[in-house]
C-alpha cells in the first residue's frame, strides 16, 4: 500500500491542503487574552472578538473595496458587493477597545 501511494502522488498540491485547515480553522478557537500578545486576523473572523488596538493595512484602491466587488456592481447595477465590504471594515472597527488604524 505505501507503494503505491508513493507511485502516485497526491495531485493536491501541500499549500492547497494548508490553506483548506486555515479556512476550516477560526481565529476565534485560539483567541488569547495575553496582553503582551499580537494576534492576525482577517475582518472576516473579528465580529465578537475585541482587542486593545486594531490595524486595518491594505486601505487601497481597489484592495478595500476589492475591485471585484465595484466592478459585479457596476456590472449589475447594484452596490451590495462594496456596501458588504463597509460592513466588514465596520466589524474590525468594532473589534478595537482603544485604538483603531487605518494602514
Amino acid at each position: 500500500m505505501a507503494e503505491q501511494q508513493q507511485d502516485h502522488p497526491d495531485p493536491q498540491p501541500a499549500i492547497v491542503k494548508f490553506l483548506e485547515h486555515s479556512s476550516l480553522h477560526a481565529q476565534a478557537d485560539d483567541h488569547s487574552t495575553a496582553e503582551d500578545a499580537i494576534t492576525l486576523s482577517t475582518i472576516h473572523t473579528a465580529k465578537g472578538l475585541e482587542w486593545a488596538a486594531v490595524f486595518v493595512p491594505g486601505l487601497e484602491d481597489g484592495i478595500l473595496p476589492h475591485q471585484r466587488s465595484v466592478e459585479m456592481d457596476i456590472a449589475r447595477g447594484e452596490d451590495h458587493s462594496v456596501e458588504e465590504e463597509r460592513r466588514l471594515l465596520y466589524v474590525g472597527q468594532l473589534a478595537s477597545e482603544a485604538q483603531f488604524a487605518l494602514i
